[in-house]
């Protein structure tokens, strides 16, 4: 049987790292046996940028060590050209998101791998809007999904 494979949204790494009673945690800490995980080169820089800017060495370091166990998807000219196409239709249609979230959706759409967030009216946006077909889960949905 195959893992069960899962991107994590930067809501939900936080989450994971600063709550650990959180569903975010526990789904995290209870299947790494269990599911692959991911996370997209975007939100790595969102997991970075702020306790870089902050100055916070041990949320830095917090994050650096989450990174050495998930597997990072880049954006590649594939997810790019997927985003771009997705932003296009959403600006035609005047139903923005940001652009983070265009990208994070464009890397998991073009690898066919569900995203964990807890951003879930973006991703459904850009989901009803767009040819992007993305299964979007939270934190509890997904835990309910663990084999």
């Amino acid at each position: 049987m195959e893992a069960l494979e899962l991107c994590l949204d930067t809501d939900v790494v936080i989450e994971f790292l600063k709550d650990q009673s959180s569903a975010a945690s526990k789904l995290i800490r209870e299947s790494r046996d269990r599911v692959r995980f991911f996370v997209t080169s975007i939100t790595v820089y969102e997991l970075i940028y702020g306790p870089s800017y902050g100055g916070y060495e041990k949320e830095l370091d917090d994050v650096r060590t989450f990174l050495l166990w998930v597997t990072v998807l880049p954006l590649d000219a594939e997810s790019a050209r997927i985003a771009a196409e997705i932003d296009a239709m959403l600006h035609k249609k005047g139903k923005l998101v940001g652009l983070r979230d265009v990208f994070i959706a464009a890397i998991c759409c073009r690898n066919e791998i569900p995203l964990v967030t807890r951003n879930v009216s973006h991703f459904n946006l850009i989901t009803k809007e767009t040819r992007c077909k993305l299964e979007i889960f939270t934190p509890e949905e997904a835990l309910q999904m663990l084999p």
